[in-house]
């Protein structure tokens, strides 16, 4: 009935006129349908079979001629790219490659007739276009029906009007797989949840606004490389690059741990055939270290690097292949941190402490029941850091822990290597202050930066006594508190940009005083330098 009120030539045109240009004809479908030319219902039918026979039948030609396009230029893209890396990953997600090609123009034609050079199955090429389909051509033509006038304006004006849909839609329908997905879904949650916690995002996002914060800085101080001359005695002032051994020796202090350089060619003086494990192990008894002991870069960041040596077999292997050099470093094995924040104008008598940062280690409980890679992913804490841990305890990731068993999944007191961080104000002293000052006076022309401090209990922090210097990190250590997880976004940055304006104020008084500061190009080539090198030290401690 429907075909004798409208006529079935118009629909056999809309059927091959697919063939030429399926968008387009299906947006005339849908406007002239609009316009009462046509039948809604009989113009979707014509559209959608006509792309989908028009998928069909460039699947077949390039299954059947295929060889006629040796000759061609599209060989090089088709036939070659079965053969590449790409496209065995392709095969691999073969299936949702056709169905989103569908949403995305100019990449059917070339992945259609890959198909078919490639004899990808028939029947599952058919099902996974018709499905596309059957959600494209109908959608396309009903909004051309419904918005009719607007698509004729979009198509008068020669603009291309896909874009927005195909956005839309592959939101909707990757959202939709998210949310079936059980373990996309978690993701999805987990990614939520971490961005409404400031302390786990990205250093690039966090630090956008002292990027402004900065550069009003340096028009109050007329100029930026100040700051490297913030530590006199600390080359750049502590910028980057430093040695760690080279700070640390400086100082007379009895609160510092005890800490050697280890250097690739110490064992230089051996026969390698002579280099047992025996000789090893009594050359860094002569030093004066037992296990358990410390090795950490000498040049390091954010705790990368860090090893727990408790073994000498670990630790022969580990230093007889080392390229770069190591500082090796008593254990304390604490069992609390703390990084403590100093700050001393030039030309004042004392400093202070501007922030103290309690750090807590992390620990889980077993349940029995659960491997330890399950206990991570559940935790509410510790999936946002899941990759490190993942990464350090790859070779325990199935074991399970008895109720109630604790187990310690890091002893770095690095928040990027899983610590927690806390604000210790509370903890801030007259008696701390003055062992801080005292310490921080024994390192030659030391003004701002933070000391990482290990102790046994909380009074040792308070009355400032049994405290034990891990290292001193100079012009760019964090006051690490302001990634406490109980700190709005607002007092976090307070702390952050109150830190960068002590750091001008300090190297714009030094420099004052006589510090030279580095010039431009030194500063450039220290920090390639310095990116350089941590590219070659891991980055899990361990």
């Amino acid at each position: 009935m429907l075909l004798a009120e409208f006529g079935t030539v118009e629909y056999i045109s809309l059927f091959f006129s697919t063939f030429l240009s399926e968008d387009l004809t299906c947006i005339t479908a849908g406007i002239l349908a609009s316009s009462f030319q046509l039948d809604l219902f009989l113009s979707i039918i014509a559209c959608t079979m006509g792309i989908y026979i028009g998928d069909f039948l460039l699947y077949c030609f390039g299954r059947c001629f295929g060889g006629l396009l040796v000759r061609s230029s599209i060989y090089v893209r088709i036939i070659r790219l079965k053969e590449s890396s790409f496209g065995k990953l392709l095969q691999t997600h073969i299936g949702k490659s056709l169905f989103f090609s569908r949403f995305l123009p100019g990449t059917r034609l070339p992945l259609y007739l890959y198909c078919g050079v490639s004899k990808f199955p028939l029947g599952t090429f058919l099902s996974y276009t018709g499905f596309a389909v059957l959600l494209w051509a109908p959608s396309l033509v009903f909004a051309s029906y419904l918005y009719g006038d607007s698509m004729k304006v979009l198509y008068l004006k020669d603009k291309y009007y896909i874009p927005v849909s195909i956005v839309l839609l592959w939101f909707f329908v990757v959202f939709l797989q998210t949310i079936i997905n059980s373990e996309k879904r978690n993701k999805l949650v987990k990614v939520f949840l971490k961005w409404n916690r400031h302390e786990f995002w990205p250093s690039w996002l966090f630090y956008i606004p002292l990027g402004f914060y900065v550069f009003f800085l340096i028009l109050k101080y007329r100029g930026f490389l100040w700051i490297t001359a913030a530590n006199p005695k600390i080359y750049a002032g502590g910028i980057a690059g430093e040695s760690k051994y080279e700070i640390l020796s400086n100082s007379y202090d009895p609160s510092i741990l005890k800490t050697f350089l280890f250097t690739p060619n110490f064992f230089s003086k051996f026969p390698k055939a002579k280099l047992k494990l025996k000789t090893f192990r009594a050359e860094i008894e002569k030093l004066g270290f037992s296990l358990p002991f410390i090795l950490k870069p000498d040049i390091g960041e954010r705790g990368i690097g860090v090893r727990l040596i408790k073994d000498w077999e670990s630790a022969f292997q580990f230093l007889t292949e080392c390229k770069e050099p190591y500082l090796i470093q008593e254990y304390h094995p604490g069992p609390l941190e703390a990084g403590v924040f100093y700050i001393r104008i030039p030309g004042k008598e004392s400093g202070f402490v501007f922030s103290i940062t309690k750090k807590f280690f992390p620990l889980l409980e077993g349940n029995g029941i659960s491997t330890l890679e399950e206990l991570i992913s559940r935790h509410p804490r510790f999936r946002f850091q899941e990759p490190v841990f993942l990464e350090r305890w790859k070779d325990q990731l199935e074991l399970i822990l008895q109720k109630g068993q604790i187990f310690s999944l890091g002893f770095g007191g690095n928040h990027i290597q899983g610590c927690e961080f806390r604000d210790g104000a509370e903890s801030i002293t007259p008696q701390l202050t003055l062992t801080i000052d005292s310490i921080a006076k024994s390192f030659p022309d030391f003004y701002f930066g933070r000391f990482d401090i290990r102790y046994e209990k909380e009074s040792d922090l308070t009355e400032g006594t049994n405290l034990k210097v891990l290292e001193l990190n100079g012009a760019m250590s964090e006051s690490t508190n302001l990634y406490d997880p109980t700190f709005g976004l607002w007092k976090s940055y307070s702390i952050l940009f109150r830190q960068w304006s002590y750091l001008f104020q300090v190297g714009f008084a030094n420099a004052k005083l006589g510090t030279k500061t580095i010039s431009w190009f030194e500063l450039i080539r220290l920090l390639r330098n310095h990116s350089k090198y941590k590219e070659s030290i891991s980055p899990i401690s361990k």
